[in-house]
């Protein structure tokens, strides 16, 4: 068990995982809607660490650290071995932000307007966006090798290099 559900309304007991799980070495981590963040033990089953964090879009990772998107619109960098904070970027507020992405050295979010912001992993300053199509991007970008692949929720496809090339 993740999350346990509380609340009088079956509204505010929905706990649900809405984002992938982020498998590294022996250890799955998983976020929850309006519950909690966890590390949970591959090979044992047992729960490492848990704290609170509602999310909906899901988390990142790289070598070094988790990166979450919250329920409101924060994207935190938390050190995988411990569930401490790193860092916070609060300034993408109200923007319904996908999970973070990783691509090169940069943390990578979607927004509802079709923008991409990207973050430093080092201390989550925004060091630019792009404008990638006018719809909502809900998914998370896939990255392979140096290109994020970014899908907008009207079908529309857009490949992003790190060196700042986009294609349609």
């Amino acid at each position: 068990t993740i999350a346990v559900p509380t609340g009088r309304s079956e509204l505010e007991r929905m706990v649900d995982i809405d984002g992938d799980p982020v498998l590294q070495d022996d250890m799955i981590y998983v976020a929850t809607y309006q519950g909690q963040l966890a590390a949970v033990s591959r090979s044992s089953g047992d729960v490492i660490w848990r704290r609170k964090l509602s999310s909906y879009a899901g988390l990142g990772a790289d070598h070094r650290n988790l990166y979450v998107s919250d329920a409101e619109d924060k994207v935190w960098a938390i050190d995988p071995k411990n569930s401490s904070s790193l860092w916070k970027q609060s300034k993408l507020h109200g923007r319904k932000l996908s999970a973070p992405a990783v691509l090169g050295e940069y943390v990578v979010v979607g927004d509802f307007e079709g923008y991409l912001h990207w973050m430093s992993p080092e201390d989550g300053s925004l060091v630019g966006r792009i404008r990638v199509g006018d719809d909502p991007i809900t998914n998370p970008p896939v990255v392979s090798g140096n290109v994020a692949y970014v899908l907008g929720a009207g079908g529309d496809l857009a490949a992003i290099s790190i060196s700042g090339g986009a294609s349609r």
